[in-house]
């Protein structure tokens, strides 16, 4: 599968599922038919859906339930001048359709979602901090859902707000934080 942006092809180089119930991770790059990435402004994580065609019956061999996650190896058709590639894992959320096509052949359309939007959906944060604002999100997203915050690009950056306390009233940590940032 290719796609152009910027000018810049791009292709799926590996795409395999696997998971902690699965002896194996399962090549699928050349069952993709489509992928689509998804950005909100407004969410602090990426989702997508993919379609698969299966002849083979593969993703019945899987299994799918839910708790499994496909690893994207994504390169620049042009690596050589470029050198741009990027690995990203994504939890499957659901199967949203199956298709027969044919005797042994069926089309799997599968929603995904960011590992750390998908652990958000099972924690519930209530407890106290102390400190400013920034240094409790960041840590309330370090500690929840083990993901580092960057912030390199405000130079050293701190804000004015002296430290407060703050109890979190028993959110979820993206919730947690948007509350605190606000």
């Amino acid at each position: 599968i290719m796609t152009q942006t910027l000018g810049q092809e791009y292709k799926i180089s590996e795409a395999s599922v696997f998971a902690e119930r699965l002896d194996q991770e399962y090549n699928i790059t050349n069952y993709i038919g489509e992928l689509s990435f998804f950005e909100d402004i407004e969410r602090p994580y990426v989702t997508a859906q993919l379609v698969c065609m299966d002849d083979i019956g593969l993703f019945e061999e899987i299994g799918i339930l839910g708790s499994e996650k496909i690893r994207f190896t994504i390169e620049s058709v042009e690596q050589v001048v470029s050198g741009l590639s990027f690995t990203i894992e994504l939890n499957i959320v659901s199967i949203i359709q199956t298709n027969k096509v044919g005797d042994r052949s069926e089309i799997y359309h599968i929603n995904l979602i960011s590992p750390h939007a998908y652990r958000d959906a099972n924690k519930k944060v209530s407890r106290s901090y102390t400190g400013k604002l920034e240094l409790i999100a960041e840590s309330i997203l370090k500690n929840h859902l083990d993901v580092e915050v960057d912030i390199s690009y405000t130079g050293g950056w701190s804000s004015a707000q002296e430290p407060v306390k703050v109890i979190v009233p028993y959110l979820s940590p993206l919730e947690s934080v948007e509350w605190l940032l606000d």
